[in-house]
């Protein structure tokens, strides 16, 4: 089975980063061989069943009994909440490869850095990866978003926690093979984000800033 539409351009966008990377998916999924959830399924199978939409039938009742968080999963199934966190942490781990083959040590620090599906008082604000100089959130456009409509949208809490907190911002979008890396939030300004539904910020322009993956990874 493979997916179709926007999951199946997410998993494209994962293979490509992946690549840039220097490594492969299965690659990435092979770190997790052997882990298991708490249930005693296999990391690493089910992260491969979930690129190729091919589940079992014994994950998708465990996706149900972790995955089932209508405040995390807004509108998307917790078959769908479940493949968007493992597709952002195979994304992150691709990242991790990438500045560690650059010479920058690298680590994951998130509340979700073991990979682990978590109940939603678990779930924090806290950054992905930690550098000798950077405290880094990762984000990423698996749609080309950004180059279609040459902005940023950030939430209000989001803004706020990276401003307050020193936290450098690296946003990637591995289908266009562009990233950039965002320190200063000035230029962000204030009003209404309709695919929030809310108000939140938005930074204007935002391809200026866009660059080659692997540039932008010497920035971090």
């Amino acid at each position: 089975m493979k997916w179709v539409g926007l999951y199946a351009q997410k998993v494209i966008a994962l293979h490509s980063l992946a690549k840039t990377a220097g490594t492969t998916t299965d690659e990435l999924c092979t770190r997790y061989d052997g882990i298991k959830l708490e249930n005693g399924l296999d990391k690493g199978e089910m992260f491969r069943h979930a690129l190729s939409a091919s589940y079992e039938a014994k994950e998708v009742i465990y996706i149900y009994t972790v995955c089932n968080l209508p405040h995390q999963r807004d509108t998307r199934t917790p078959v769908q909440y479940a493949t968007d966190l493992i597709i952002g942490w195979l994304s992150e781990d691709a990242i991790l490869t990438a500045l560690n083959n650059n010479g920058t040590f690298a680590t994951p620090i998130g509340s979700d850095k073991d990979r682990n599906f978590l109940e939603k008082d678990s779930i924090t604000h806290l950054a992905d990866i930690e550098t000798p100089t950077k405290i880094v959130e990762v984000v990423f456009d698996y749609t080309n978003h950004w180059l279609t409509h040459d902005k940023l949208d950030l939430r209000d809490n989001k803004k706020t926690h990276l401003e307050e907190n020193g936290i450098t911002l690296l946003g990637v979008a591995p289908r266009a093979n562009k990233a950039f890396v965002i320190s200063d939030y000035t230029d962000f300004t204030h009003g209404a984000i309709p695919a929030y539904g809310k108000t939140g910020w938005t930074l204007q322009g935002i391809k200026q800033h866009l660059q080659p993956i692997s540039e932008a990874i010497t920035l971090i």
